[in-house]
This record gives C-alpha cells, sequence and structure tokens, in this order.
C-alpha cells in the first residue's frame, strides 16, 4: 500500500527530529477507499498521545503524492523477535513476553478510553492488532502502529459493508463474522498474541485464508501449556479468558486484562527489569546492528524531500487535505509528471494554434488511412486524397498563397530564445564554512555536500540568487543560514552548534510516586528534565508505596522529548490475595 522512508523533521528555528514518511504508492493514490484510510489513519491518531502509541505528527499531499509523517521507533517487531528465537530454536522469555504483553495492553486501555474535549467516548478499535504492529525499540520502549483501518465512532464509511479488513489470523470471532466490534476484539487479538508467543505455535493459521476465517469464528482454543508444559496455570487463566468466543465472557477492558498479566509477571518474576529486554533485543539482533552501514544505506536510499510543509489535520474542516510542493528534482519526477502545477517565474503558454491542430488533425488521418483494413477502400481513399492534395496544391501556386501558408509547417520551437541562448555561468561564489566543534557535515539547499568543516568551496556558480547553507554535527543544533551568490565574492560563515539536549517527563497514575534515575534519587511524578545530554541512557524507576514499582530504561534522543506515563499497579492487600479475583473458566 505504501512505502516507508525515514527522514528528518527540522523547523524553523532547526531543531531536528527522525521522523517515518509513509506516502502511498501512486497506483494505490488513484483509489479514493485508500486515500480515505489514510485520512482516516491520521483523524483517529491525531487524538492519542501515549508512550506505548507511535506518534502521527502530519498528513499532507505533495502534488500526488499522499503521506504522512509519523514517530520513528529505533527497533524491531515483535513479529521480528519472535521469528528470530524461532531461528535459534528457542521462544522469547516469558518474563519478556508479559511485560510486552501488559504494556501493548495499557495502551489499547488509554485508546479504547479516549474521549473528546467534551468528554464524549472516541470508541476507538485499533482492529488490527498483530505482532506486525508492535515494535519494541532498542531502549525497551513497547509502540502500537499502524492505524490504517481502525475504527472510531466518529469514522463514518459505508464503504465496509462485508469487507474483512485486518489480519484474519488475529481477527476476533465477531470481526471474522463481519459484525459491529468494540474494544474488546482488540483484546482478543492480544490474546492471540499472547497464545502464540509462549505455545510457540499459530493458533488460527492455517493453509488459505478462507481456512483460517473458519477457524477464528469456531474459536477452539487449547490452553497454551498444551503444547508447553513450562508455562503456569495462572496463565492459561488468563490466556483462555481473553480468547473467549463469547466477547462478555472475556475482560470486559485493557486495564483489567494488564493488571493479570503485571501480577503474574511480579509473582513469578519478582526481580524483573524491563531494562534486562533492551540488553535481550541487543544481543539478539546483535549481529545485523554490527553489519549496518549508515553510509552505504544513505547512498542506496532513494531521497524525498517534502517542502513547505505545514500542518493538515483538521478534523472539522471540509476539506482534510491542503496543497504541498515536491521537489521534483531532487525525487526523479519527470517534467510531465505534476502538469497541473505551474512553477513560480514560468512563463504561461499558449494554447495550440488553429494550423497546428491542422497538422495534428492531418498526420493523425493519415494514420488511420494507412491502418485502414480493406484494400479496395484504401485505394480509393488514397486517390481521393491525393487529388484534393494535388487540387489544393495548384490553387495555392497559382494564387501565390502557398508560399506564406507553407510557412508554418516549419519546426516549431516552444522554448524562448533567451531560454535557448543562455548559458552557464563562469564565474564563482566561494564559500569559507566552519564549525565548533568542527567535523559538521555541510548542507546548501537542504543538499548535503562532500564537504566537512572546515571547509573552503571554491566552485559555487555565482547566480546571484539567494542560497542557504546549514550545519549539522549529531549531538548538536542543525545550524542554518541564507546566502546571496554574488560574482568573485567569498562568504564566511563560523557556526557555534549548540547541545541538542533531549528531555523526559514523567507522569504517573496514581502521581506522588518518588523518581529514581540512576540510582540516584530526582523527586516524585509528575517529574521532568529539559537538559540530559543526548544519547544517554536512563535507567528509570517509578515507585510508590503500596503499587508494584515500575522500572524501564529510555535513550534520550537529541531535542526530543522522551514521555513516560506508567499506570503503577497496586499490591494485593494481603500476601496472595489479589485485587480482582480471577474468574474460573467454564
Amino acid at each position: 500500500m505504501a512505502e516507508i522512508y525515514k527522514g528528518m523533521a527540522s523547523d524553523i528555528h532547526g531543531i531536528q527530529r527522525t521522523v517515518v514518511i509513509k506516502k502511498i504508492l501512486p497506483h494505490i493514490a488513484a483509489n479514493k477507499e485508500f486515500v480515505d484510510m489514510l485520512v482516516s489513519e491520521a483523524k483517529i491518531a491525531v487524538h492519542l498521545s501515549h508512550g506505548n502509541i507511535a506518534q502521527i505528527y502530519d498528513l499532507g499531499r505533495a502534488g500526488t503524492d499522499y503521506f504522512m509523517v509519523m514517530e520513528y521507533v529505533d527497533g524491531r517487531s515483535l513479529s521480528q523477535i519472535h521469528k528470530r528465537r524461532l531461528k535459534l530454536g528457542e521462544l522469547i522469555p516469558l518474563e519478556y513476553i508479559l511485560f510486552i504483553a501488559s504494556e501493548v495492553a495499557n495502551g489499547l486501555d488509554y485508546m479504547h478510553k479516549r474521549t473528546d474535549k467534551a468528554g464524549r467516548p472516541l470508541g476507538i478499535v485499533h482492529r488490527d492488532i498483530s505482532p506486525q504492529n508492535i515494535i519494541i525499540s532498542y531502549s525497551g520502549t513497547v509502540k502500537i502502529i499502524d492505524f490504517g483501518i481502525a475504527k472510531a465512532a466518529f469514522k463514518v464509511d459505508d464503504s465496509e459493508s462485508g469487507i474483512l479488513k485486518g489480519k484474519f489470523a488475529y481477527m476476533s470471532p465477531e470481526q471474522a463474522r463481519g459484525e459491529d466490534i468494540d474494544s474488546r476484539s482488540d483484546i482478543f487479538s492480544l490474546g492471540v498474541i499472547l497464545h502464540e508467543l509462549t505455545s510457540g505455535r499459530r493458533l488460527f493459521k492455517d493453509k488459505d485464508n478462507k481456512a483460517t476465517i473458519r477457524n477464528v469464528r469456531k474459536a477452539e482454543v487449547q490452553p497454551p501449556s498444551t503444547y508447553n508444559k513450562d508455562l503456569p496455570a495462572e496463565l492459561d487463566t488468563i490466556v483462555m479468558r481473553a480468547l473467549a468466543k463469547d466477547p462478555d465472557k472475556r475482560y470486559q477492558n485493557a486495564s483489567e486484562f494488564r493488571d493479570e498479566i503485571v501480577k503474574l509477571l511480579y509473582r513469578r518474576f519478582p526481580d524483573f527489569n524491563s531494562a534486562d529486554l533492551t540488553k535481550f533485543i541487543a544481543e539478539l539482533f546483535q549481529d545485523e546492528i554490527d553489519g549496518e552501514d549508515l553510509e552505504e544505506e544513505k547512498e542506496n536510499t532513494p531521497v524525498l524531500i517534502v517542502d513547505q510543509t505545514q500542518t493538515a489535520i483538521h478534523l472539522n474542516a471540509p476539506e482534510v487535505m491542503k496543497e504541498f510542493m515536491l521537489e521534483s528534482s531532487v525525487s526523479g519526477a519527470s517534467d510531465g509528471q505534476d502538469k497541473g502545477i505551474q512553477e513560480q517565474g514560468e512563463e504561461p503558454q499558449a494554447g495550440p494554434s488553429f494550423l497546428e491542430r491542422f497538422k495534428l488533425g492531418l498526420k493523425r488521418e493519415i494514420e488511420w488511412l494507412l491502418g485502414f483494413k480493406k484494400a479496395a477502400v484504401r485505394m480509393l481513399y488514397g486517390v481521393f486524397f491525393i487529388a484534393v492534395v494535388a487540387g489544393v496544391s495548384y490553387s495555392g501556386w497559382r494564387t501565390g498563397w502557398w508560399k506564406a501558408w507553407s510557412e508554418y509547417f516549419r519546426p516549431v520551437t516552444t522554448a524562448p530564445k533567451e531560454a535557448v541562448q543562455k548559458k552557464s555561468p563562469t564565474t564563482f561564489t566561494t564559500l569559507d564554512v566552519s564549525s565548533t566543534p568542527a567535523g559538521a557535515s555541510i548542507f546548501i539547499d537542504d543538499r548535503e555536500m562532500s564537504h566537512k568543516t572546515p571547509a573552503r568551496i571554491t566552485d559555487f556558480p555565482a547566480d546571484e540568487k539567494t542560497h542557504t547553507i546549514g550545519m549539522f554535527l549529531p549531538g548538536r543544533r542543525f545550524f542554518k543560514t541564507t546566502f546571496t551568490a554574488h560574482e568573485n565574492d567569498t562568504f564566511h560563515v563560523s557556526a557555534q552548534l549548540q547541545v541538542a539536549y533531549g528531555s523526559i517527563e514523567i507522569i504517573s497514575s496514581p502521581d506522588g510516586a518518588t523518581v529514581t534515575i540512576n540510582g540516584e534519587q530526582k523527586g516524585v511524578t509528575p517529574y521532568s528534565d529539559a537538559e540530559i545530554a543526548p544519547d544517554t541512557v536512563l535507567n528509570v524507576k517509578v515507585e510508590k508505596e503500596g503499587f508494584y514499582p515500575f522500572e524501564t530504561a529510555v535513550k534520550i534522543n537529541p531535542d526530543d522529548l522522551t514521555s513516560l506515563r506508567p499506570t503503577l499497579v497496586r499490591l494485593p492487600k494481603r500476601p496472595g490475595q489479589t485485587t480482582v479475583p480471577i474468574p474460573e473458566i467454564k
């Protein structure tokens, strides 16, 4: 459906952050339904701001290309992690499975309970919860992605009647039957994931889609311990309740599902630390991480530059999409690719004249004549045509207007004389570029040059136009300024590159919890710190008396806000007593 680009977004202050650009493929963009899906995805996801949900920043159109700008999660999908472990002949350790499932349930709970400004439920259902749509970052953060087929109360789609959308093997029975669904459908999907990860086998997947859908509709499930004897009985109880065929017998909300998973996690693994998940993923994919060549990636990746981007998400606006400009010279688009957009400064071209249209029609007549099937008719038509041409020619010669008329049949040149005679400039502007610290990459008109600071560029064309020049060094803020390329002039620019501090905010539920970072007590929630050195790894612990502690490790990215919103789970009143009784499975 779409191409995925890794990109860099920069604001007016030069602050940059890594993003993902999701661009619908051209032949897909011609289908209104798929464009509506992209718009609906953005309209739904814009309501969501949670640590376990990948954020959507912008939605727009560049020429005929529809695109979405999303949060970049540096990590691996749950599907990739599971398959890598299976290749090694092992399953993901149970403590990590439970932690990941609890984080997904935490994001689902937020999503399902989201309301508008008036307090009305938005009724958001993801409808495509699957291992491919769960990303675990290298810092251990779990993110839900891809709201392309999500459902919401404010989203009306008459085209959905009788159409199944989503991955069949992870649908709920009611979704597979094409019935109306609610948040309990996502809970069933997460139950399928939990079953497959712990048992090591596919639950409903069969030889073809029809067989898979039949299995989902039947929902005949054996406990995961049937296939993995090492699993605790408590896990069977949790999974089987989530996978109940009747939605009324499932967990009625994701928070209840999450709490049961978290209790089992800390009962079985009291010393669990989410920072261990970071180490686990890094070791699992160490060979791929070591083999990544960023320079090779940069050379082999097509360049997409989207300029003049402004927000395009207006939920109440009659037209959601706004006009954007794609720099076709960079993206490789041909000159005729977007004829509806006229570049600035281009002179409007007049339409074809009467004689040009006559010549085109004459050409088409000849082509039609040569392609006529019946030889006899073609011959007669040819004789008639030659007679007409001969008569017109003789008449033109006798009357003297043939010579003037023939002038119109000379080759037509559409380019202005000035454009033909224009030559490349032979004079240059010298650019003297330096930075503190040195070694920064140099960008001219948002194109990266081969030079590093300090550098002296002596062959920049003196076109008397204004250009931009920028400098970038990892961990430092992007510097940008302008210059005019005057003939035989030297432009000096020296930049003090500022540290691109990252920031963190921790908001717990309930608040008032103690925050400890890298072993040092920092304060209580809500807590924030706006000056953290980039690429620093923080081991965060949030604890409050009477609740299970929350621990995780996060990597602070340059000029980026890391938001942690843990929901603390209350400890049992007495040892062995749970706050919510575990129901019996009938």
